[in-house]
């Protein structure tokens, strides 16, 4: 089905001239025109032409002797089926250039008002054939119509009408989602209190630091050992008002109870301080130290399916390569763009590529979105 709007009509008459050169202003639209819009999340974009609503904008003209230069805009909503029977609106522009020969135009007596141009152009018909899912062709016919009057007496001179055939390839934008697999890891964050006193003596602790070394686990059924040793740096003023450094070393091992843990299953562990607090009794000269750990059991978990990559015009991604299953595959962290609805995003725990940690880091993924005009 084919719509045409009313006929856009151009006239010397109208337009202040620039006498150092023969070419009118460019006129107006009448009213905005609604800027091309992305189709469904879907591969496969356009099952049918439902209706084209076409019209002729931006009309101007050049003068030559005895011809007249018609430029113009041929603006087409283009109302289309998509696979899931929604109609959805794309509207594309084609410019097109047209010369009428019109015998007695003098672009100088144009130029001087003693010769008026007149043309009115309007879409006779339009055939749209559709190549593939993602293009349609085309074919456009424009009338022209077009009188030359002479100021005085006021009679018309000339006149004309003439079809011009404009032919364009519409092509569609195509938004492919391309869904990746991953396995995730199940996080299980336990907290271990560690408690020293020992003999200092001293009148200040000026810095305390600690550090998580040489860790190891044992898997029981439902429990783990995890071992290992703290390391401490502690800076301190005597009594004699002299800043001394030691280093120690604070041996651990816990028993963590782990539910559902089976001795032979694959897991990771990793173990931080998380802060130590340090108190000193000066006058009976010993200083306790609270240490918490936090220990984090990581083991495969369930398989994700998340966004590995978009691609599509003015989409932009933002990917992170994550390790997973021995391969290394891309995963969506943030997308935008045109049509770009309803991102929905998770936070799961997966091995980042070369981001310095051993160990799984949580990572906010997106595991779905919509992409609509």
């Amino acid at each position: 089905m084919l719509s045409v709007a009313p006929a856009r009509r151009f006239s010397s008459a109208d337009i202040g001239w620039d006498l150092s050169e023969h070419y009118l202003a460019r006129r107006r639209s009448q009213g905005p025109v609604r800027a091309a819009q992305a189709p469904e999340r879907v591969q496969v974009s356009v099952v049918k032409i439902k209706e084209i609503v076409a019209r002729v904008e931006d009309l101007r003209v050049a003068f030559l002797p005895e011809q007249a230069v018609v430029q113009a805009t041929v603006v087409e909503q283009i109302f289309f089926v998509g696979p899931d029977g929604i109609v959805r609106e794309r509207v594309a522009s084609t410019p097109f250039s047209h010369r009428l020969s019109v015998p007695g135009l003098d672009p100088g007596r144009i130029a001087r008002g003693e010769q008026v141009f007149d043309v009115t152009a309007d879409v006779a018909f339009v055939l749209a054939h559709l190549i593939d899912e993602a293009r349609v062709k085309d074919k456009i016919v424009v009338s022209l119509s077009w009188t030359l009057t002479e100021r005085t007496p006021g009679a018309v001179v000339e006149s004309g009408q003439e079809q011009v055939l404009v032919v364009a390839v519409k092509e569609f934008p195509v938004i492919v989602i391309s869904p990746v697999e991953i396995r995730v890891f199940q996080v299980i964050t336990r907290q271990l209190l560690l408690v020293e006193r020992k003999p200092l003596e001293a009148i200040k602790i000026k810095k305390a630091e600690a550090r998580v070394e040489g860790v190891a686990v044992e898997a029981l059924p439902g429990r783990v050992i995890v071992s290992g040793r703290v390391r401490k740096q502690i800076e301190f003023v005597g009594p004699d008002g002299i800043v001394r450094g030691v280093e120690e070393e604070l041996p651990f091992s816990e028993a963590v109870a782990v539910p559902g843990l089976q001795p032979g299953q694959a897991f990771e562990v990793g173990a931080a301080v998380e802060f130590l607090v340090t108190e000193l009794d000066a006058v009976r000269g010993v200083l306790t130290q609270k240490i918490v750990l936090v220990v984090r059991f990581f083991a495969p978990g369930e398989l994700v399916t998340v966004i590995g990559d978009v691609r599509g015009p003015g989409i932009v991604t933002e990917r992170v390569l994550v390790r997973t299953n021995g391969v290394e595959v891309f995963v969506v962290t943030d997308v935008r763009g045109p049509g770009v609805k309803d991102v929905v995003k998770r936070t799961v725990f997966v091995d980042v590529v070369d981001d310095g940690d051993p160990n799984p880091v949580p990572l906010t993924v997106v595991v779905d979105l919509r992409v609509d005009p």
